[in-house]
């Protein structure tokens, strides 16, 4: 079934171009005048913009079919380690103009070129890589042959974060992240966006809203996960949201601004009131916690301990290890058939404006043909 709009789209095209085609032919041949489908603009026009609506429909459909435009992913950040800093001797990028290249024909005429050199033998890209990454280090100046000062700062061993794309069905349909619109318009101004890597390979974990002071607790957080992070199975994402948002509609609002959850996340929310203290927890993950809904019950009871008492940071602390010693990262190839409902809405949709299309054609040039009959 997943080929049958494509072969229904081709049925149509055949159809509409043979309708037209012989049509034309009949009133030519009424008319005495005889026929060439090449060159006779009326009939080449309409089938060169009937073959065009087709290819492009065909080429929207095999793409669908084939999961390319349909499947979507989440750049989802990962964990690493600088393992090793090095520079590269590549091909000089600069050239300059050292002179001319003359040659002369056989009628003795000579026509000259410009010659271009190198400005340096080579030029120098530097490098930061990590366990399954690398980064390049902006040149200080244009041949690099000056060695960049923060290529020095990274040291071995650092904290080292990266995106990749994980694969994400749930991004098939926005609808999948969608709160109830009065919520989401009560945040919309002031909803944070997500966090990204900054200055090459660093990560800052926490969005804080409030007056609690976190600082020290983003390098320290560093150090741990660098303890943890040799081991793929630890390679998650924690986020941490600090807010004085009086309750947990807050943490539905940064769910649809930030398109739900990544498939290898965990978002820890703590709600405090102006004398920094926890009134409100939320903790998710993907798809509402998939395949962690244990994990997610255990926090909301284990948390009743903390609430109504000042925020630390050793609570923090206690959502990292607990989040490493229980989140299981999600198996997205369960989900797979939200791809396949994907794909056949998306193809459905490609069939149905690709009819029009050619429907609005068709017509067109059979009314043209029909007066002009007259």
């Amino acid at each position: 079934m997943e080929y049958f709009s494509l072969l229904s789209s081709f049925i149509i095209f055949v159809i509409f171009t043979v309708i037209v085609n012989g049509y034309y032919f009949y009133i030519m041949n009424k008319k005495g005048r005889s026929v060439n489908f090449f060159k006779d603009d009326f009939i080449k026009i309409y089938n060169i913009i009937s073959i065009a609506i087709f290819m492009m429909i065909f080429i929207a459909q095999i793409l669908i079919l084939s999961g390319i435009a349909s499947y979507r992913s989440s750049s989802s950040i990962y964990n690493g380690l600088i393992t090793k800093k090095y520079n590269v001797e590549v091909t000089c990028e600069h050239d300059y103009v050292c002179g001319q290249i003359c040659e002369k024909d056989s009628s003795g005429n000579q026509t000259c070129r410009p010659k271009y050199c190198k400005e340096h033998p080579f030029d120098i890209d530097w490098y930061v890589q990590s366990n399954d990454n690398k980064i390049k280090i902006r040149r200080v100046n244009s041949s690099g042959y000056i060695t960049p000062s923060r290529w020095g700062e990274a040291k071995i061993n650092d904290y080292f974060a990266y995106d990749i794309s994980l694969e994400n069905p749930l991004k098939l349909d926005k609808d999948n992240f969608r709160i109830p619109n009065e919520i989401y318009k009560k945040y919309n101004k002031n909803l944070p966006k997500y966090p990204e890597i900054y200055d090459y390979y660093k990560f800052k974990r926490v969005v804080n809203g409030t007056s609690f002071n976190v600082l020290n607790f983003e390098n320290e957080l560093n150090e741990k996960i660098k303890l943890t992070t040799k081991n793929t199975k630890y390679n998650l994402n924690l986020i941490y949201v600090l807010t004085y948002e009086p309750n947990d509609d807050y943490a539905l609002a940064i769910y649809q601004k930030w398109n739900g959850v990544n498939p290898n996340d965990v978002i820890v929310f703590y709600g405090l009131n102006e004398k920094n203290e926890l009134k409100w927890f939320k903790i998710n993950t993907f798809f509402n916690g998939f395949e962690n809904q244990k994990m997610i019950a255990d926090a909301n009871t284990d948390i009743f301990n903390y609430l109504n008492k000042p925020m630390t940071i050793e609570l923090m602390n206690h959502h990292y290890d607990f989040s490493i010693n229980n989140y299981k990262i999600p198996d997205t190839k369960k989900l797979d058939y939200m791809k396949e409902i994907g794909d056949n809405r998306n193809d459905n949709i490609t069939f149905i404006v690709g009819f029009i299309l050619q429907f609005l054609v068709f017509i067109y040039f059979v009314v043209v043909l029909h007066f002009n009959n007259k």
